[in-house]
């Protein structure tokens, strides 16, 4: 299970070296086949001189040297943590140049901004063993942590002392543990969007509408970023977009807020005062013409944009999850989640 990790609009100022997350799984195989990591117990049985260090309900290690692996390798298959963003690409490109299979799953079925809203960790798998590598190479390792909002705290950290961008790398799943706790098919979902809009494209039609059709989303409004507010505090995107609507919806005013992702669609129109959309459901700014996503970083005043919001996966809408990933999580204490529509799992794409 791999990832990058850190503020998003980082990644317009510090461009990734492309050895984040190989660096993070290279040292995952190392303490496995080298310190004869023990997941039981989260002992590191061989340590090389290797500093551990315990505190805060974190075992760890600042910076774990390099080994030379020994052993055959016990990696079967990649997994993105999070099928959104940069995220959705990264494991594909890792799983190429190690010539293993990526996993048509996922662990939230969208993108969230904290890896206590990693499913896997929401329904009980164990946040431990996790390493972090730098583009420098530096390679930081949690051998057992207590919770996994303890991991968030630590690995975030170590990602702001790192730049604000890293690549991580979560314990080893087996198949059973892959049936249970993953988003399956969502790689396939995102691939049938990207391939709605093209072809809503190539044939003239309007991509923001095929693309609601196929998903069975929601036309939030139709308008123009008026305002944006974003600053990058504590390793997050934080802030808020005013949008005025235009052509049918003209008169009509909404307010998103976010974290990285979107979180809230708030109606500020003088006669409706009213919440449309709120986390765990996927809010989408798009691209008013060609329905190309548009990212809390790149968003910009006088843009043309579509707000679209779609049913999240059964899996992160549960009362369980909820606590997690729901209104209340993000502290949005006056917002009560109410589902939009009916999620629509199509299964994996065939062959190509």
């Amino acid at each position: 299970m791999v990832a990058v990790m850190g503020a998003p609009l980082i990644a317009h100022e510090k461009l990734m070296a492309g050895n984040e997350l190989e660096g993070a799984l290279q040292s995952m195989l190392e303490l496995y086949e080298n310190g004869n990591y023990n997941d039981a117990d989260g002992d590191l049985h061989v340590t090389d001189d290797t500093d551990v260090n315990v505190g805060d309900g974190v075992v760890y290690i600042d910076n774990y040297p390099p080994k030379t692996r020994v052993g055959r390798s016990c990696l079967a298959a990649v997994m993105s943590c999070e099928v959104g963003g940069l995220n959705c690409m990264e494991p594909l490109r890792v799983a190429a140049e190690l010539g293993v299979p990526v996993l048509d799953c996922d662990g939230m079925g969208r993108a969230f901004p904290e890896l206590q809203m990693f499913t896997p960790f929401i329904y009980g798998f164990k946040p431990y063993p996790a390493t972090m590598a730098d583009d420098k190479g530096r390679r930081a390792v949690v051998l057992k942590v207590d919770s996994p909002n303890r991991l968030e705290k630590h690995f975030r950290d170590v990602t702001i002392s790192m730049g604000c961008s890293s690549g991580v790398c979560f314990a080893a799943m087996r198949v059973q543990d892959v049936m249970k706790y993953t988003v399956r098919h969502s790689l396939s979902q995102a691939w049938r969007i990207g391939d709605t809009v093209l072809r809503a494209r190539a044939s003239d039609g309007d991509p923001v509408l095929a693309v609601i059709e196929a998903e069975a989303g929601r036309n939030l409004i139709n308008g123009k970023v008026t305002d944006v507010l974003r600053e990058t505090t504590g390793g997050f995107n934080i802030g808020k977009i005013d949008i005025d609507g235009l052509d049918v919806d003209t008169g009509r005013r909404i307010t998103v807020e976010f974290k990285n992702e979107f979180m809230v669609v708030r109606e500020m129109s003088c006669i409706h005062r009213r919440v449309l959309a709120s986390v765990p459901d996927l809010i989408a700014l798009l691209d008013a013409d060609t329905a190309q996503p548009i990212p809390t970083e790149e968003v910009g005043f006088g843009m043309r944009v579509a707000v679209v919001g779609f049913r999240v996966n059964p899996m992160m809408s549960s009362d369980e999850a909820l606590k997690f990933v729901g209104p209340k999580a993000f502290g949005l204490t006056d917002v009560e989640y109410v589902p939009i529509g009916e999620f629509k799992d199509r299964g994996s794409i065939a062959p190509l």
